[in-house]
């Protein structure tokens, strides 16, 4: 599919008019060929390889924002992304005229996320969904807001797991004393069962915390 029927095909579908079958399948072939087979195509616009078997039969036909999905990377999109918006009314819905969202909006209330704290940060795709456009496009846009957003999210996720293993291991000490004030040989499994999560401590560093209290204690 040539450059100039992708932007044709985005500009009429923004329009809310009927996209053919036909049409349907040239871009999913195009994806197709592009990411070099339907599992990686399918990674990528984040659904599974049967919804896209159903894009490419005609079976289902995909809303605008899959559609974006699919054509990202393709030099029209860019181009029909930052051409002014286009007034239209959704097909049925007899309602008021829609604009897609400038992506200086866009960018602005990311950059409003950036100041917020990092617990309240979104994933870069659900941000880029519910703003209605990509996540490849905001990516090329705003490259440095997204690594900070990417960077700082990895960072939260990391230090709430920290946080949580910290926890689980205090914990354990704690059951681990309890247990030995009982005043008779207990084991892992005891511990377990103090703690009321069976297998708890098949985890290695709960594991290694069992054990570490158990030498603090001096119990063989």
């Amino acid at each position: 599919m040539t450059d100039r029927r992708l932007y044709a095909l985005v500009a009429r579908i923004e329009r809310s008019e009927p996209v053919g079958d036909a049409e349907v399948r040239g871009v999913v072939v195009t994806a197709w060929r592009r990411h070099g087979s339907i599992p990686r195509l399918a990674k990528a616009v984040g659904v599974g390889k049967a919804t896209i078997q159903a894009y490419r039969v005609g079976e289902h036909k995909p809303q605008l924002t899959m559609f974006l999905r699919l054509l990202e990377n393709e030099p029209c999109l860019d181009t029909a992304l930052s051409r002014p918006a286009t007034p239209h009314i959704a097909a049925g819905t007899g309602g008021a005229p829609r604009r897609r969202k400038p992506f200086d909006g866009v960018l602005a209330e990311l950059t409003t996320f950036l100041a917020g704290p990092d617990e309240d940060l979104p994933t870069l795709r659900l941000f880029a969904s519910d703003h209605g456009t990509c996540s490849g496009l905001v990516r090329r846009r705003a490259p440095a807001q997204t690594t900070e957003l990417i960077r700082r999210r990895a960072a939260h996720r990391a230090e709430r797991r920290r946080l949580t293993e910290l926890s689980l291991q205090t914990r354990v000490h704690e059951a681990v004393r309890r247990v030995y004030g009982f005043g008779c040989s207990f084991g892992r499994r005891d511990v377990e069962a103090e703690l009321g999560q069976p297998g708890l401590l098949r985890a290695p560093y709960l594991n290694a915390a069992y054990r570490a209290e158990r030498d603090r204690l001096g119990v063989a």
